[in-house]
């Protein structure tokens, strides 16, 4: 709707000048026509990235063994979130948090992104909703939550991004894997080096990840 308004230059502001009016126009038209443009490039395969040694630097190559630089940005979505205590959470992680996630935004940002000459992009699994455990009482995953990181992975993919998952902490439904004293410090205080350190802490994110992995679509 704020797109329609600017193109139309009919804006709420009742002080934005002429000037103001026609800038934001054409600045509105041109972000549109880059992004049309972004349609018709055609990046570079998103296929898996490995990592060799020459003249004893180290390089990355894709698939096909070509050389390759990454050049990445952070792809980060902010929002104010209600917590299970009922707390505001400000600011926070909501990226792929159900009723938040935007396949929409998401394929227009990363053909920006793409056509920008960026390929490489870090996304973080962690919001309120994950890190309290998916609105689950038992271990498991979201299936809203996995398909909306399945939509993103897809999108970036087509325009030939790599991604790099980027999890944060222990879902609440996984505490079970902790000693009884880290799971009462993780609930209790903001750092995670308390139940980092628990060896429960890695058997938890690996049964997180695999449940993941197995979780049906």
């Amino acid at each position: 709707m704020y797109f329609y308004k600017l193109l139309s230059g009919s804006t709420d502001n009742k002080y934005n000048s002429n000037k103001t009016g026609l800038f934001s126009r054409l600045f509105t038209a041109s972000w549109f026509c880059l992004l049309l443009m972004s349609c018709f490039f055609t990046p570079a395969n998103a296929g898996r990235i490995s990592v060799d040694v020459v003249n004893g630097q180290g390089v990355f190559r894709d698939e096909a063994g070509s050389l390759i630089s990454l050049r990445g940005v952070n792809f980060i979505r902010l929002g104010d979130v209600v917590n299970a205590q009922e707390d505001l959470v400000s600011g926070y992680h909501v990226l792929f948090d159900p009723g938040a996630y935007s396949s929409l935004d998401a394929e227009t940002s990363l053909a920006y992104i793409s056509f920008s000459g960026y390929n490489y992009i870090r996304v973080f699994l962690a919001s309120d909703f994950a890190d309290n455990g998916y609105g689950l009482q038992h271990r498991g995953i979201s299936r809203v939550y996995l398909a909306n990181v399945q939509n993103f992975l897809e999108a970036a993919y087509r325009h030939g991004i790599q991604v790099i998952l980027t999890g944060e902490s222990l879902p609440a439904n996984y505490f079970s894997f902790l000693a009884s004293d880290a799971a009462t410090d993780m609930a209790s205080i903001a750092s995670p080096n308390t139940p980092i350190l628990d060896p429960g802490f890695a058997a938890g994110l690996a049964a997180h990840y695999t449940d993941t992995n197995g979780c049906p679509l």
